[in-house]
């Protein structure tokens, strides 16, 4: 338990006499730390309390939570100095201290300790700080979920894109992830926060172009002057590569002649410096491409670049400008196309081949595979319609031939059911009357499980119900195709008076 008194001192007279401010006697580890407190005695105590809780934590190896924090960027910093004294105050709370853009700029440089490229640690650092100024937080205790998701939102009203939203909301929470392992806040504030869903804004719908379209592209390049320091032939091999492996335009960019193997299995390799994925990438090549790309780069040094392509905000015109030159659209109702189409183009198409969709995944070199089929494989409505040629035909109805000759399984024209075992019934019934007054001899009738029999002096028959004989009511009905020839040729002979089929029926 903390213990509060104030100090006494001598003065120039000789007397003994109190100190203004209180002193708080806390308990920090194995001895008792005096330290100087404030000269209200409740804003004393409730130092004292707050220390013990620093070093109850500090005991137990656990970090101050938010409100603790922000405590602590309250105090004045001769008191903050005297707790980094006495130990207190660890990397979670000598973090409060610090400017939020302090804390920000660490992490940038920590994506750049990480191997992340320059362009990418400013453009998260810009993000970080938009959504740090948009909420007014100075320290790092000033940042609130609700005002993160109230900004975004306030964004979103002036015309912020959801995908903008999110890109936003995705850098300041890695943000803040990294504070949290780095122990220099205890709780991730914005945890909890989800992204939006970006399909019900989409600002900017990629399309993909047929063949036809494809090769008028690559023959108006070819054709074309020289855009932005590439000449037409430059421009013509560049799409070609773009469409064939889907390498992205810093890729792109970065190859060299030594990029390329020529040989057997041609292929084309990515630096890790370059590749998204931080890792040499090895793509195959088609043979007619690899033939291509050789004649291009013949007599080039191994370190010499092999497209100059213009920056990133004149690559948009270049393609652009061949576009309008081949007659194609760059934007129409289905989307536009523009140099990231390619790659879309490329996954496109290997899904179009029917290529399986692990392989497409390798060969785009995506994480997961709902990136590859949902993100970058389009379809038309051509093929849609297409897909459907695989369901059955329900319009089509039975043949009158195949109900003639009783291909539902039962004798045309014979009764089914209860009635028709009765109607059976009298009429072998009568036949038997008939026949016994005619010739006088016996008929005999019999009634078994598989139907009704009856029968003449010179023979018997039979009748079946389908779904009780089903093999019997086949070979009455229609033969199996390999059983035609058979019956035909060798078969007993069918019908009354040992006739044979219609001889103008031919042989199956």
């Amino acid at each position: 338990m903390a213990s509060l008194y104030r100090r006494t001192y001598i003065d120039a007279s000789g007397r003994r006499v109190k100190c203004g401010a209180w002193t708080a006697g806390v308990k920090i580890g194995d001895a008792v730390r005096r330290l100087p407190a404030f000269s209200d005695k409740r804003a004393s105590a409730e130092y004292a309390r707050r220390v013990e809780q620093l070093a109850a934590l500090k005991a137990a190896g656990e970090a101050p939570g938010a409100e603790l924090v922000r405590w602590l960027e309250s105090l004045p910093t001769k008191h903050r100095d005297a707790l980094a004294r006495c130990g207190l105050l660890s990397g979670t709370a000598a973090a409060a201290r610090k400017r939020l853009a302090d804390h920000a700029a660490d992490y940038r440089q920590a994506l750049l300790d990480g191997g992340a490229t320059a362009d990418h640690a400013r453009l998260t650092h810009n993000r970080i700080m938009a959504v740090a100024d948009g909420c007014g937080a100075v320290h790092l205790s000033g940042v609130r979920a609700a005002a993160v998701q109230r900004y975004l939102a306030e964004r979103r009203q002036a015309g912020l894109s959801i995908a903008s939203s999110n890109h936003l909301l995705r850098a300041f929470k890695s943000f803040c992830a990294w504070l949290v392992r780095e122990r220099r806040i205890g709780e991730n504030p914005v945890r909890h926060l989800s992204k939006l869903n970006e399909a019900t804004d989409r600002r900017h719908v990629r399309r993909t172009l047929d063949a036809e379209e494809l090769r008028r592209l690559l023959a108006a390049a070819e054709a074309g002057p020289q855009r932005y320091g590439m000449s037409g032939r430059a421009r013509a091999v560049l799409y070609t590569l773009a469409v064939e492996t889907g390498l992205r335009a810093s890729e792109l960019r970065s190859l060299t002649a030594a990029s390329f193997d020529f040989g057997h299995e041609p292929t084309v390799t990515v630096a890790a410096a370059y590749s998204k994925r931080r890792r040499d990438d090895v793509l195959p090549l088609r043979r007619w491409t690899a033939d291509l790309l050789a004649a291009f780069t013949d007599g080039r040094l191994p370190t010499a670049p092999v497209f100059r392509m213009p920056d990133k905000s004149r690559i948009a015109d270049m393609l652009r400008a061949d576009l309008a030159a081949a007659g194609i659209p760059y934007a129409t109702d289905s989307g536009v196309f523009d140099f990231h189409g390619f790659r879309h183009q490329f996954i496109t198409n290997l899904a179009a081949g029917g290529v399986h969709p692990k392989d497409a995944q390798t060969l785009a070199r995506h994480s997961t595979i709902t990136l590859t089929m949902d993100r970058y494989t389009h379809t038309s409505r051509g093929q849609l319609a297409a897909a459907l040629h695989a369901l059955p035909d329900l319009a089509t109805r039975p043949a009158a031939s195949a109900k003639a000759t009783g291909t539902d399984g039962r004798i045309t024209g014979a009764p089914t059911g209860l009635n028709a075992v009765r109607k059976r019934a009298q009429s072998c019934a009568g036949k038997r009357a008939d026949g016994a007054r005619a010739g006088g001899g016996e008929v005999a009738f019999s009634a078994g499980k598989s139907g009704d029999f009856c029968a003449s002096r010179r023979t018997e028959l039979t009748w079946a119900e389908a779904d009780l004989n089903r093999r019997h009511t086949d070979f009455q009905s229609v033969a199996l195709p390999t059983e035609l020839p058979a019956l035909w040729a060798a078969g007993p002979r069918l019908g009354r008076g040992g006739a044979r089929p219609s001889d103008s029926m031919p042989p199956a």
